[in-house]
């Protein structure tokens, strides 16, 4: 019995190894790619000088014309996003930092459980299956 329990253990925790490993390097190169379109995204709008170049790109950010951007959402992008959107072009934070925040928010042991839960599959069942019926077959002499 003993012998089973961990036979299922080492199946269902290696299949876990290799779901987290892959998840690792697809957070990895996500977060990257995350980064730049984000320093990409602030550099457009620092270069946006002028009320009007602000006005295109909030239109192109919201799907809607320039002149419909008002001056209130003006005055909110100028006070509220562009000092952020001016320090990240700056490069604060730098990829590092930016990297490390990101995988400690999406790369945490709830989310790779649940992507391991999407990858049990028939053949993971029927690997468990064959693996504790061996292993008690085996154990039990």
């Amino acid at each position: 019995a003993i012998a089973s329990i961990c036979a299922a253990a080492a199946i269902l925790g290696g299949e876990f190894l290799v779901v987290n490993h892959f998840a690792n390097r697809l957070l990895n190169t996500t977060a990257e790619r995350v980064y730049l379109s984000k320093v990409a995204y602030a550099g457009k709008a620092v270069a946006a000088k002028t009320d009007p170049q602000l006005k295109e790109f909030l239109a192109q950010k919201g799907d809607k014309g320039a002149d419909q951007v008002t001056s209130e959402e003006l005055a909110t992008f100028r006070e509220k996003e562009l000092p952020k959107l001016e320090a990240l072009a700056a490069g604060t934070p730098s990829e590092k930092e930016f990297v490390k925040q990101f995988l400690g928010e999406k790369g945490s042991f709830g989310f790779k459980f649940k992507l391991f839960e999407k990858f049990i599959s028939l053949f993971t069942i029927l690997w468990v299956c064959f693996g504790v019926a061996s292993a008690y077959k085996i154990g039990s002499g």
